[in-house]
């Protein structure tokens, strides 16, 4: 006689299955999620990097992020022009390279600065004027001397801001040789005036920030170079103003405003930092929103608020003239020269021997880097291009290598 056995199956461990598969599907969703996002970020890096401008802030405003080893990363152009390389070393300076401090012996040092002309963002690393010239003054002089050409420049920036960039931190790098080339700036323009004449005395008007302030900035600027992805979600956002405005909501909590502390001004409440972080170049343009105008009075109707005017046409003395007169107070007592050279020479050019005139008087340089050929700028964007940035490059080093190095190597 057969018997047959029925085991009914017992499901104890039912829960801990569930559990079990619920955990193994959570991570590969969680790793398919990064996967995509890293895959996404590659992709944007490559293929479509971001307009990024990798500043923080400082008492003349902003200046390039201090990130020790070094920062580089991909940058695409607003106009989508082309793709450069992007270098800034631990003192914010476009260079490859952290300059040693003290300065060796054997090291001829030049300290660049400027707008975004000198920053040289549209163009990569080995392209930029800073290294053009360096190069062309190392092939000159062969082993003879070292040449560093350390690039101070930062989009934006105008005289009061090179002024108190030179005072605070370029002179610690201790240059021989300090050249500011001149764009396009305007000591009065509202947006980049840190400095005024009063009583026929400079007078430098620094921002005081937190360091929670500092250390957000900080933190963002490294989000945007590290996860580009970040700032195409931004400028999305920014395109729609329902989704803005729900996730300025959500982040209103984190956002602070920061106030002016100049002496004599009134406080100005300012925008958020997500505020400013949903449009880059307006951050950059306007990095101290509505800051109070500081007008010089023309003497003429023909006043065109440009530099060269500026320099000859207002009274006692303009302030263009009053900070220039400051850098090279500057450089003297450091024991450096100085070299103005200006890209807008077309501009006032009836006042070309005043100009020259004046920068003599105080001991500096004239240049003239005007590039009348369109074929030397970018044509929607404007800025040079690798072509342009030679070409001053070039200019400026048979300039120096003739009027300043060869005097160095004569004296030996």
């Amino acid at each position: 006689m057969t018997s047959w056995l029925c085991v009914r199956p017992v499901f104890t461990n039912l829960p801990d299955m569930k559990l079990k598969n619920i955990v193994i599907n959570g991570s590969l969703l969680i790793l398919s999620v990064i996967a995509a996002l890293v895959i996404g970020e590659l992709f944007i890096r490559n293929f479509y990097p971001q307009p990024i401008y990798a500043v923080t802030y400082a008492p003349w405003g902003w200046k390039h992020a201090q990130i020790k080893g070094s920062v580089s990363f991909n940058r695409g152009m607003e106009t989508r022009e082309n793709i450069s390389r992007i270098t800034y070393n631990s003192f914010g300076l476009r260079n490859t390279y952290d300059p040693v401090v003290p300065k060796p012996p054997n090291v001829y040092r030049i300290l660049l600065l400027g707008d975004s002309f000198t920053d040289g963002l549209e163009v990569s690393d080995d392209e930029v004027v800073s290294a053009v010239l360096e190069k062309k003054l190392q092939d000159y002089l062969k082993d003879r001397r070292k040449i560093e050409v350390l690039n101070a420049g930062v989009s934006g920036f105008c005289y009061g801001q090179m002024a108190m960039y030179i005072q605070t931190e370029g002179i610690k790098l201790q240059p021989d040789l300090i050249v500011i080339i001149d764009s396009n700036c305007d000591t009065r323009d509202k947006e980049n005036n840190f400095v005024r004449l009063k009583d026929g005395r400079l007078e430098f008007y620094p921002m005081t920030f937190t360091d929670k302030q500092v250390s957000m900035k900080h933190i963002k600027t490294m989000l945007k170079i590290k996860w580009q992805t970040l700032t195409v979600v931004k400028s999305l956002f920014a395109r729609n103003p329902e989704a803005y405005n729900i996730m300025n909501r959500i982040v209103k909590f984190f956002g602070f405003d920061f106030m002016s502390s100049i002496d004599g001004v009134p406080q100005v409440k300012r925008a958020t930092l997500l505020e400013q972080s949903l449009n880059i170049k307006k951050e950059i343009n306007n990095a101290i929103k509505d800051y109070p105008i500081l007008p010089i009075e023309p003497t003429t109707e023909t006043d065109l608020i440009f530099l060269e005017d500026d320099l000859v046409t207002t009274k006692e003395m303009g302030l263009s003239r009053a900070v220039f007169s400051f850098i090279s107070q500057l450089a003297k007592k450091n024991d450096a020269r100085l070299i103005i050279a200006t890209m807008r020479i077309e501009r006032g050019i009836e006042n070309l021997p005043k100009r020259v005139g004046f920068f003599k008087a105080i001991g500096a340089d004239f240049i003239n880097l005007y590039t009348p050929d369109n074929n030397f700028h970018y044509k929607y964007d404007g800025h040079w291009n690798a072509i342009g940035h030679f070409r001053a490059g070039t200019i400026l080093a048979g300039y120096v290598f003739n009027n300043y190095i060869m005097e160095l190597q004569n004296a030996k």
